[in-house]
């Protein structure tokens, strides 16, 4: 005598396309996150190159703007303007 039951084979079935489903979704979210992650690591590189170029620009400016702004430079510039320093020099004062 053969004992078949086919309501318990159609929950096994559904319960084991259940999981499958499940892992599908949660595979497909895991290759998703990973793929996000691995792109913000490639953009976040990029960026920090792109802020060290700018530290050193930014050097580089710093630097000859101090060699402009050099005081025996200035010193210079000014005597050759004809411009000469005052000792004594008057102020303006607001009475209070």
């Amino acid at each position: 005598m053969t004992i078949f039951r086919p309501n318990y084979n159609k929950k096994n079935l559904f319960f084991i396309i259940l999981i499958l489903i499940f892992l599908l979704i949660g595979g497909s979210f895991y290759i998703y996150e990973y793929n996000q992650i691995v792109e913000l690591k490639h953009n976040l590189k990029i960026l920090e190159n792109k802020l060290n170029q700018q530290e050193v620009l930014n050097a580089d400016l710093k630097d000859q703007l101090y060699r402009i702004l050099e005081p025996s430079r200035l010193k210079d510039l000014a005597i050759a303007q004809g411009l000469r320093l005052n000792n004594q020099p008057i102020y303006l004062e607001i009475g209070q």
